[in-house]
């Protein structure tokens, strides 16, 4: 079958023993051949690190913004820090991700996921979109470092597979 992007498909393929004639129609004497080609794009991606161990951590009352820009219209989401985000532990920082996941969860444009220890990161839905920009708007003391972890610089990448003779080893 031919796959459109973003397109979605499963594939199942079972050997057949060469001792079986005939399951459902299909016979291990069958001529049949499996190719794939796959374009590979490489989306921007955006790692946003909250945690600042040095500098006290997030006071209550504070706001943090971020702003997504560059793919369809620009996107808010913003947080007050409430008291299960104070400080500057582990679990304060996962709650901000937590809450600026969950406000981004409905994004047409982008994916916004949690990442590891206190970051959080950004991606494009549709893999092709090409950059983006992130801002942050905070006036607190904590730092929030914004690092990308590839930047949709690659051209697209054409991958080719014969499975054919797996295929036909297996009949």
């Amino acid at each position: 079958p031919s796959v459109t992007a973003n397109e979605e498909k499963v594939l199942s393929i079972r050997a057949v023993p060469k001792t079986t004639r005939q399951v459902s129609g299909f016979s291990h004497n069958a001529k049949c051949s499996l190719k794939v080609k796959v374009l590979l794009h490489h989306p921007q991606i955006t790692h946003i690190a909250l945690t600042d161990r040095i500098n006290g951590g997030y006071a209550l009352g504070e706001k943090l913004g971020i702003t997504l820009s560059g793919i369809g219209e620009p996107e808010r989401y913003e947080v007050t820090i409430d008291s299960t985000m104070v400080g500057v532990t582990f679990y304060t920082a996962m709650n901000i991700v937590n809450k600026i996941v969950l406000l981004g969860k409905d994004s047409p444009n982008y994916e916004i996921a949690p990442s590891y220890y206190e970051t959080f990161q950004v991606r494009p839905r549709d893999r092709t979109a090409g950059a983006f920009t992130v801002t942050i708007d905070y006036a607190g003391t904590s730092r929030i470092t914004i690092k990308n972890e590839s930047d949709n610089t690659s051209p697209p990448e054409l991958l080719e597979a014969d499975f054919t003779p797996l295929i036909a080893s297996a009949l």
